[in-house]
C-alpha cells in the first residue's frame, strides 16, 4: 500500500442524493437565487452530471484538499484595511485563487500517486454529500461561521467506462 501524503484521504462511504444538486440554489448573502454559476457553467448543476454517470461507482474514491490559513490572512487584511467589516476581510476574492491553485497542485500530485484517471473539483454539483462524506472518512471540517482554516475538497476516483 502507498502512503497517502497529509491531504490524501481514502473515502469509507460516500454520501451523494440527488436533492444535493439543489443546494446551489439555496440563497446566500447578496445572491437571493443562489449560486449564479447555477444553470450557466457545465461544471455546475444542472449540466454537471450526476456522480453515478462520472465516476466508477466499485472503485475506491479519495478525498483530496488544499488548506487555506484564513485566520492568518484577516488579520493581514485587519492590518492593511482597518475600517472594513469581518464580511470584507474574509471576501473569497482576496484568497480563494490560492486556494484553488493549491488543490489544483495537489489532485495532479494524487493522480500521479494512486493512478486516478478522474477528479470532480465541486462534487456537489455531481450530487455528492461532502461535508458528511470528509467526517466519515475522518477529514475534519470547520463550520464556515466559525472558519480559521479553509479547505477546499475534490474528488477522486477512476471514471465510468
Amino acid at each position: 500500500m502507498v502512503d497517502l501524503p497529509h491531504y490524501v484521504y481514502p473515502v469509507k462511504e460516500l454520501v451523494y442524493h440527488p436533492r444535493v444538486r439543489g443546494w446551489c440554489k439555496l440563497r446566500y448573502p447578496n445572491h437571493p437565487k443562489g449560486c449564479p454559476n447555477y444553470g450557466k457553467h457545465l461544471g455546475c448543476p444542472p449540466q454537471c452530471a450526476y456522480v453515478t454517470q462520472i465516476f466508477e461507482m466499485k472503485a475506491v474514491f479519495y478525498l483530496v484538499h488544499s488548506e487555506f490559513d484564513l485566520a492568518s490572512h484577516v488579520e493581514r487584511m485587519r492590518e492593511k484595511h482597518p475600517y472594513w467589516t469581518e464580511r470584507q476581510l474574509r471576501n473569497v476574492l482576496y484568497w480563494q485563487g490560492r486556494s484553488k491553485k493549491q488543490l489544483k497542485q495537489r489532485v495532479e500530485e494524487a493522480q500521479n500517486l494512486l493512478g486516478c484517471d478522474t477528479y470532480h473539483t465541486y462534487p456537489e454539483a455531481a450530487g455528492v454529500h461532502m461535508y458528511v462524506t470528509c467526517i466519515k472518512s475522518g477529514l475534519r471540517l470547520e463550520k464556515i461561521k466559525n472558519i480559521t482554516v479553509c479547505k477546499h475538497v475534490a474528488l477522486l476516483g477512476w471514471s465510468k467506462r
